[in-house]
């Protein structure tokens, strides 16, 4: 009786684990909502130019853009490398891993502020 306490306990962590990697998968696409705040955050204020509001200042939109493409790339190739590690070291190692780096990265997005380079957004953002 006691195993199969333990074995309905495993489950609900594996599934509790998976919704976990999946929520922080996705929360990527959703990066466009972030556009605006990273150059607000950045030092750009909102103007109205031509009757349309506009960010002027902080990091350039076109930079802050690319950090999706940047991420897509880098999501790519780790997934990639994820395999055969995963074949080598387990799952639960490779996701532990992914996770932790995944908190490091949102943790260097946290420090992005005023003065920031665009070089951190795109290694917390992008990279990591």
């Amino acid at each position: 009786m006691e195993n199969s306490s333990k074995g309905t306990t495993n489950r609900w962590l594996i599934i509790f684990g998976t919704i976990l990697i999946q929520v922080s998968a996705g929360s990527f696409y959703a990066w466009s909502i972030f556009n605006n705040g990273f150059m607000m955050k950045s030092g750009g204020v909102v103007q109205v130019v031509n009757g349309v509001k506009k960010i002027v200042g902080g990091l350039p939109a076109g930079s802050v853009s690319f950090t999706f493409t940047l991420g897509m790339l880098c999501l790519s190739l780790a997934t990639l490398a994820g395999i055969p590690l995963a074949k080598k070291y387990g799952i639960k190692v490779v996701s532990l891993c992914a996770s932790i780096i995944y908190g490091l990265s949102i943790l260097g997005l946290m420090t992005i502020g005023k003065g920031s380079s665009i070089w951190m957004l795109w290694l917390f953002g992008g990279v990591l």
